[in-house]
């Protein structure tokens, strides 16, 4: 469950120091590099075998600044960034 007020929901802003050498170039990219990131850790490194994204106390993860908005649903697993964004 994601927090309102994390960088994945808030978005990236100018007073966030990225590392040189992993530079995120906007926000598609950084929402889509950490949901991947802890999908593929969970099923890798842990052995979950379905990953699922709430925010804000179990709320559908939307992000409402992309048109159309995107939604993460709660009934069905995440399926990586590309199905996403490519429904």
């Amino acid at each position: 469950d994601w927090s309102k007020d994390s960088t994945l929901i808030a978005n990236l802003t100018d007073d966030i120091v990225q590392n040189e050498k992993y530079h995120l170039f906007d926000t598609e990219q950084m929402r889509c590099t950490i949901l991947d990131s802890v999908w593929g850790t969970l099923q890798n490194n842990i052995g979950v075998k379905d990953v699922y994204y709430t925010m804000d106390g179990g709320k559908s993860l939307t992000f409402a600044d992309k048109t159309p908005d995107i939604t993460v649903p709660t009934d069905s697993p995440y399926q990586g960034s590309y199905k996403l964004l490519n429904p």
